[in-house]
């Protein structure tokens, strides 16, 4: 493990990590922290990093490691994390790059943290594991990346896009929620700038089982087809 001398250190708490990132405003700060790790965001993200979230007393955020470094560690786990703030290529955004990491302790996997679309929307849940009620919309294939889909839903006024990774055989399968209330698993990444041009809050899902129909659910709401734009007014 590199570890650097305390002096080259600026970040201690995964707080201080989570105001660089969104203010968007610093990188190349160096950062030393012991955090849980709440959830796994990504076996392998499209650069090809292990992405995971993590918490302490001061707030939660995500990180990327390179699974070559050793092994990544499960939901549960306390850790020791160095690394930097690195820039994304594509948006310029900041985020946590680790370059060391030492797993301290396991322990049972944190409990998803329950919430709202509104809740999320407003920042309320950041970086976090959580768990929410809302009604699908919009399900399509990414047209970019083979493998991945994109979600709408909303509740109570709010709308929420949804990453999730997904073959095209599970992209058709989650067609049939469209319209249906659902039950969502996920993390809520703060900010987002995609391809799609998606801007603000997401839910990233690992797993396409994490989102299903509310057992109590209503009937899927039957949206007409629009055949002439007339008949939008």
């Amino acid at each position: 493990m590199c570890v650097l001398p305390l002096c080259a250190i600026t970040l201690f708490h995964v707080g201080d990590i989570y105001r660089c990132i969104c203010d968007g405003t610093a990188s190349d700060q160096h950062f030393a922290i012991t955090a849980k790790v709440s959830c796994v965001t990504a076996v392998e993200t499209v650069c090809g990093d292990f992405e995971f979230a993590v918490e302490d007393d001061t707030d939660a955020v995500n990180m990327f490691y390179d699974k070559d470094i050793g092994t990544p560690p499960v939901p549960g786990d306390t850790i020791s994390a160095h690394g930097i703030l690195k820039r994304r290529r594509w948006d310029r955004r900041p985020y946590a790059s680790i370059t060391a990491l030492k797993v301290l302790a396991h322990g049972p996997a944190p409990t998803p943290l329950k919430t709202t679309v509104r809740e999320m929307a407003e920042g309320r849940v950041d970086c976090r594991y959580c768990r929410l009620h809302a009604t699908v919309r919009e399900v399509a294939p990414s047209p970019y990346k083979p493998g991945f889909a994109y979600l709408t839903a909303v509740d109570d006024g709010c709308i929420i896009s949804i990453w999730a990774r997904a073959t095209a055989a599970e992209c058709d399968s989650l067609r049939g929620l469209i319209g249906k209330e659902v039950d969502i698993l996920g993390f809520c990444t703060p900010v987002n700038i995609s391809e799609l041009k998606f801007i603000g809050r997401q839910i990233r899902l690992y797993d396409t089982a994490n989102i299903r129909p509310t057992p109590s659910a209503t009937p899927a709401r039957q949206i007409p087809p629009v055949d002439k734009i007339g008949n939008l007014r």
